[in-house]
């Protein structure tokens, strides 16, 4: 196969200063490397995000009032405005993560783990870092048993090591009393503070096994979700509001609502630091790739400085001005190309690397 003599010299140029060519063709990689990492991370993660936050149910207001009882709870389940309600309590106790050795953890209560109706707990899915734990396993737990937040095994020292479905997990509460509480397997908490964050580990209890472990018979916080239209549950004067109704409500009960919390509608807990991190991220790849673009101006400027003569040549046996234009783009084309077959491959490994990271954020 025969190459005109137009490309031959486009070869010949890239290949007789080496280093020059792999100079550009890393510089144009880095820029393409930064801007489509930063951008597939994004699309991934906020997709991945927005299809956890629909699935798992989350609170839209949330009112840490303690002592509120299951009569109260029921009375704001009755409002109109109110779609769901549900109290939760959290303890915080010790677990035995070795002979003497104890880590701080924290157990919350859940009355009814199968007909929850905010802040879904969501299954864990295959556990990559833990094979033998026997995730598939997992069931609700029941009296004197506990499943775990999936999160908590990645947390260093966390828990015992090498803990498997239907081991026995020794915790103690600040009276010291102590229980053995047997592990049923471990979920996804989408709307919970992971371990990677806390740097304790989690677990969720009934009812029933929570008092035993010394916790209170009455709620420390009210979850809520709203009703309204789609448009109103995506706004957050709307669901203040009703907020606002539900904390006179508990103060005209009597209870103390310490605080109302209230995320930003549509999005997950943590969603905010992803898009920060991502609109810090974009224009310095922005950057590297606009840099980038400078290196191969230069680099062709000082290509065809050095080959005066040769265009004079080439204009001398009728080379038109179009044609030689063409002939250093297609320079810059393979340039761009070259760039393209490192960027992209390098791109989706450490996509998938940062990927598996976040998740244990998410």
């Amino acid at each position: 196969m025969l190459i005109s003599p137009r490309w031959r010299k486009i070869i010949r140029d890239l290949s007789s200063n080496r280093t020059r060519t792999i100079l550009v063709v890393a510089s144009i990689a880095v820029g393409i490397f930064a801007v489509g990492t930063v951008q597939h991370l994004r699309t991934v993660i906020l997709a991945e995000m927005q299809a956890i936050y629909n699935q798992s149910g989350a609170a839209q207001a949330t009112l840490i009032a303690p002592g509120v009882d299951d009569a109260t709870l029921d009375a704001i389940r009755r409002m109109p405005e109110v779609a769901a309600a549900e109290g939760r309590s959290s303890l915080g106790i010790n677990v035995a993560v070795a002979p003497g050795v104890w880590q701080s953890f924290n157990v919350t209560a859940i009355d009814d783990f199968a007909n929850n109706t905010v802040n879904y707990l969501l299954p864990a899915g295959a556990l990559a870092n833990h094979p033998d734990f026997g995730v598939e396993k997992s069931r609700w737990p029941e009296k004197d048993e506990i499943v775990l937040e999936r999160a908590s095994l990645d947390a260093a020292d966390a828990l015992p090591a090498g803990l498997q479905v239907g081991d026995g997990l020794l915790v103690e509460n600040d009276a010291g009393r102590q229980r053995t509480l047997r592990v049923t397997g471990a979920v996804y908490d989408p709307n919970g503070f992971p371990a990677a964050f806390t740097g304790s580990a989690s677990g969720y209890v009934d009812r029933e096994t929570f008092i035993r472990l010394g916790g209170p018979s009455t709620y420390s916080q009210i979850v809520i979700r709203v009703n309204g239209t789609p448009a109103q549950l995506l706004d957050k004067e709307y669901i203040t509001e009703i907020a606002n109704k539900v904390q006179d409500k508990l103060e005209r009960g009597g209870f103390v609502v310490q605080q109302l919390f209230i995320p930003e509608p549509g999005e997950l807990l943590f969603q905010n630091i992803f898009d920060s991190i991502s609109l810090l991220l974009t224009p310095l790849g922005l950057l590297a790739l606009f840099l980038s673009g400078f290196l191969v101006i230069n680099t062709i400027s000082a290509l065809m400085a050095q080959q005066v003569r040769q265009i004079g040549v080439m204009k001398s046996v009728g080379a038109r001005r179009r044609q030689i234009i063409r002939m250093y783009l297609g320079a810059v084309m393979i340039y761009s190309l070259l760039a393209l077959l490192i960027a992209i491959p390098l791109t989706m490994v450490v996509t998938g690397a940062v990927l598996q990271f976040a998740g244990s954020y998410i």
